[in-house]
């Protein structure tokens, strides 16, 4: 693959207003990512600005709830993700009040009294058969990300409290749990959820609105579902949502992005046929 050169976004002056995307916030960060040609430039959107300052948030503003007008607002947009076949095979709930307070402690104290349970699909491949280049990155993460709060690697204790955290949905006034109908677990339905949750963290960013996905929280479907009787579904996934704690220090933490040129190639003629290997008559 060749090395895409740089090309600088426009930038954007002013503080940011109310319900205006947070990607306006990352100019900076969208120069160092706006990747193209040099004789293809191509002028920044509004969509790219989302796409671009979209970042995992870590800590939230607890009392300060999600308005259910701009969280149906974006669900409704998203309901356009495109599926096989039109089948749709996804849904969402939203926890908020009360059951979303029952819902953390008890996976809070699930966790800290018996760790995380297996997920019930594979995420990922296992370490010792993971791509060199993606443990690479899984293990940049983790310690850029622990580093960037101090805590130290062998800081057991440190790091257990901070995994907690995902069940206190970092304080999001809302968490969002996706899932499917438990006997309909195939690669396409998960994939296709997957489409649809993207199209969902995209919208709420364009609402000026924050969000975490959470594998972590998709762990102990199980316990989610019979606390609140989400029968034969399983959550493939958790999404706090809320807005953003600008004073808090795991919000200043951005995780690094591979450029296009380990991810991307063109082919416009095919390759020569390879040589066979059937013996000759």
């Amino acid at each position: 693959m060749s090395a895409a050169n740089t090309c600088a976004l426009p930038s954007h002056d002013g503080e940011q207003a109310e319900g205006e995307p947070r990607a306006l916030q990352h100019a900076a960060q969208e120069q160092e990512q706006g990747e193209c040609t040099a004789a293809e430039h191509v002028p920044s959107n509004a969509v790219l600005e989302v796409m671009s300052g979209r970042r995992s948030c870590r800590a939230f503003l607890r009392d300060r709830p999600v308005p259910r007008a701009l969280l149906q607002k974006a669900l409704s947009a998203s309901t356009r993700t495109p599926s096989s076949k039109n089948a749709q095979p996804w849904a969402v709930t939203a926890v908020h009040g009360p059951a979303r307070d029952a819902l953390s402690e008890l996976l809070r104290n699930a966790f800290l009294e018996h760790g995380e349970p297996p997920l019930h699909y594979k995420n990922r491949p296992a370490d010792h058969i993971l791509p060199p280049l993606w443990a690479e990155r899984v293990f940049q993460q983790g310690k850029g990300f622990h580093e960037h709060l101090g805590i130290a690697r062998e800081d057991k204790e440190g790091r257990l409290l901070q995994a907690a955290r995902n069940f206190d949905f970092f304080d999001a006034p809302t968490e969002l749990l996706f899932h499917v109908p438990s006997d309909c677990m195939t690669e396409g339905v998960l994939l296709h959820a997957g489409l649809f949750i993207s199209s969902v963290v995209l919208a709420l960013e364009s609402l000026g609105l924050a969000s975490c996905l959470q594998i972590s929280v998709a762990k102990f479907s199980p316990l989610i579902t019979a606390t609140l009787g989400m029968h034969h579904r399983t959550v493939v996934c958790g999404c706090a949502v809320g807005y953003q704690d600008p004073t808090a220090p795991a919000n200043a933490f951005v995780a690094a992005r591979a450029p296009l040129s380990e991810l991307y190639d063109e082919i416009e003629q095919l390759p020569p046929p390879a040589p066979s290997s059937a013996p000759a008559h």
